[in-house]
């Protein structure tokens, strides 16, 4: 290997001398051999010889808890109590407690539709003949007012309330209840004197109808008639009723007298008529329920005497058996049909053409 080694670094020598043969053996390494034997010194590691005795880890282990044990009967009284702190009611009703006292408006009542809500106000109608005195601001009732009312006088201002209209005319026709129509003869239109529409004041628009608003003011919740103010008409110019008072609308507004004939054109009477019929539906309604208790005989003096000798309870249960026999017999049923139909005709109505609404009207 020396001679190997020597060659090629350049010298040029065929064989080592004895020395240098000697001395080769000293300076080779420990792996500087190709002998089988030298090849044995790789096969031995001293990590082989040595056995280290590694320790197993062991993971911690969360410690049991384990619950002390009670003397004498603790252990059977605990058990008592869990067993009554699991109630066994699969019997029992589901859903929040009956006597838990939760708004309307957050119940299914509030958002019943109006076929469902509209037998509610026949049966306030009908309370207010028979039991004057019973809850009338129940939240039921004023619920099936409200979306009966807007339902209702949403479409009559949208649609047929012009703002073209004078106030005096727009306040004559929402503060009195009835509205009567008659169209004017040729004679009359062809005068000259009623050029322009008095309700909306355009000089293209002549007048080719009368119209008369009358009927008592009245207060939309209570249906109540507002009581007129005292006036002397000599000193105040204002006009008055026959009762010699002054009408005025629940804001206490003056209203024009009754006797006042408006003359306005074809457009304005036919809106007119429709806006009428549907912001006084209520009053039309309960008309017609007054008339209809006439004519069954409970207004009659001898009923009258005996329903204020009654006690309240037995009042209400005399208004709510009629209510009963009303659905039963379908009068309900066939008011909310008129109903519906006055709605319908007043969405497909034209703003043009003259329609008369339901209830007597």
């Amino acid at each position: 290997m020396e001679l190997l080694r020597r060659r090629r670094a350049g010298e040029k020598i065929d064989k080592l001398t004895s020395s240098e043969d000697d001395s080769d053996e000293e300076k080779r390494g420990l792996y500087d051999t190709d002998s089988e034997e030298e090849f044995n010194v790789l096969k031995e590691f001293d990590d082989d010889d040595e056995e280290v005795d590694e320790a197993p880890v062991q993971i911690p282990h969360k410690k049991s808890r384990e619950k002390p044990k009670r003397q004498g009967g603790e252990d059977d009284s605990n058990d008592n109590d869990l067993d009554d702190f699991v109630t066994d009611d699969d019997d029992a009703p589901l859903g929040a407690p009956a006597d838990l006292d939760i708004p309307l408006e957050f119940t299914s009542q509030a958002i019943r539709p109006l076929k469902d809500q509209f037998p509610y106000a026949i049966e306030w109608l009908i309370h207010r003949r028979i039991n004057p005195t019973f809850e009338r601001n129940d939240p039921v009732y004023s619920n099936a007012w409200r979306k009966l009312d807007d339902e209702v006088r949403a479409l009559a201002s949208s649609k047929f309330a012009s703002s073209a209209w004078k106030a005096e005319f727009y306040r004559a026709l929402k503060g009195r209840p009835k509205l009567d129509a008659y169209e004017m003869d040729a004679g009359e239109r062809s005068g000259g004197l009623h050029d322009s529409c008095d309700a909306c004041g355009r000089r293209n628009h002549p007048a080719t109808f009368r119209v008369i608003f009358h009927g008592h003011p009245y207060y939309k919740n209570t249906l109540d008639d507002v009581e007129s103010e005292s006036s002397d008409s000599e000193e105040d110019g204002n006009d008055s009723d026959a009762s010699g008072h002054a009408s005025v609308d629940t804001q206490g507004m003056a209203l024009p007298p009754a006797t006042k004939v408006w003359y306005v054109g074809s457009v304005c009477c036919g809106n007119a008529e429709t806006a009428s019929s549907l912001i006084h539906w209520k009053h039309a309604l309960k008309q017609w329920v007054d008339e209809r208790l006439e004519d069954d005989g409970w207004m009659k003096p001898e009923k009258l005497y005996e329903r204020e000798h009654m006690k309240a309870k037995k009042r209400r249960r005399v208004a709510n058996e009629i209510t009963d026999a009303w659905r039963e017999n379908g009068i309900i049923t066939a008011l909310y049909r008129d109903f519906k139909a006055t709605l319908e005709d007043a969405r497909n109505k034209g703003t043009t053409g003259r329609n008369r609404g339901r209830f007597g009207r």
